[in-house]
């Protein structure tokens, strides 16, 4: 995956897919594009990525195109996501869902690194770049490590995805989390 965040830069602007819209405390509807992320950040004056996007700037750091996705979401958000990241030039060579209910999407709070890693763990196909443990909201940080030991490739979560994203924009060039865990696993039991 060559060119890094330029090509995912350019993936992203010239996809064709619909942006989604959401209305605002104030009534305004507002579409979330890279337009609007660009004028928050502006706007704040600090960095603000959606995300997509930094899973995107991983896996194209880790140099694949091809995954396996954890999902802890509702059959319908999962379907989008499926048909997201086709779009923005990402395989989704194979789909796990995480057993819980999650008809009420808040319901990924009730979540665990034991589940996520149980749905994992499930997974057959091999010939993945990596393993992508999607939802902010699904604790993750706990499965990465046995995981990555287990399948012998790169176990991204959304949450290590956002931090490697944020890092690189303030300045911070270092290792990708995925790539440091002997620095920060075992501070774990101290969450």
């Amino acid at each position: 995956m060559a060119g890094g965040a330029s090509s995912v830069f350019n993936i992203l602007t010239n996809a064709d897919f619909a942006y989604p819209s959401v209305t605002l405390s104030d009534g305004k509807e507002r579409t979330l594009d890279q337009a609007a992320f660009a004028e928050v950040s502006k706007k704040r004056g600090y960095p603000v990525v959606p995300a997509t996007l930094a899973i995107l700037e991983s896996l194209a750091h880790v140099g694949t195109k091809r995954i396996a996705l954890v999902s802890p979401y509702p059959a319908w958000l999962t379907d989008a996501a499926l048909k997201y990241w086709p779009a923005v030039g990402i395989e989704i060579a194979e789909l796990v869902q995480v057993e819980a209910d999650t008809a009420d999407t808040r319901n990924v709070y009730n979540i665990g690194s034991a589940d996520a890693m149980a749905a994992a763990r499930k997974i057959k196909s091999r010939d993945v770049g990596a393993i992508l443990l999607t939802g902010t909201g699904m604790p993750s940080l706990r499965a990465v490590g046995p995981l990555s030991k287990e399948f012998g490739k790169p176990v991204l979560s959304s949450n290590l995805c956002l931090c490697f994203a944020l890092s690189n924009r303030v300045g911070v060039r270092a290792a990708p989390p995925w790539e440091q865990r002997a620095a920060w696993e075992p501070l774990l039991p101290l969450l």
